[in-house]
């Protein structure tokens, strides 16, 4: 003896899975793809509050960040600037102090030292690749061959 026609049955499946599909959602929307909660802010807040202790906001202008080959970064300032630095003996580091040179063109200074000897006035800097009329006439104040 059946209670229900095949139509019926059918109809209460749909259903039964319907409620199955809907309650397998709500437990992952609940669960999986929580929203954020009062720790999660908090955790937000020590992980934004260490960026901002740890980064350093500096201006283009101003300073400069360079890598230190000693340990982490250090800071340039333009004060440091005021002299001028001896690009036939200078360091890495020291190269990137200039404006317009970074850590690959400062390899490429040293390179080109190694490889053609010492620069006989500071306009042969132009020779290394990268070094253009532009970049030359940012550094050039800030250079000398002594």
């Amino acid at each position: 003896m059946t209670f229900f026609t095949k139509q019926e049955r059918l109809f209460l499946l749909f259903l039964s899975v319907t409620f199955a599909i809907g309650l397998a959602v709500k437990f992952i929307r609940k669960n999986v793809h929580a929203s954020p909660n009062e720790e999660w802010f908090e955790q937000r807040q020590r992980i934004l509050a260490d960026y901002n202790e740890k980064s350093m906001h500096i201006s283009r202008e101003d300073s400069a960040v360079v890598p230190s080959e000693s340990a982490g970064y250090k800071r340039i300032t333009k004060e440091s600037l005021t002299r001028t630095i001896n690009i036939n003996v200078a360091s890495l580091d020291e190269l990137q102090i200039l404006p317009r040179i970074g850590p690959a063109t400062a390899q490429k200074i040293i390179a080109f030292r190694e490889k053609n000897g010492p620069f006989s006035t500071i306009e042969d800097i132009q020779k290394v690749s990268s070094i253009g009329p532009k970049t030359f006439e940012k550094i050039k104040d800030h250079i000398t061959v002594d």
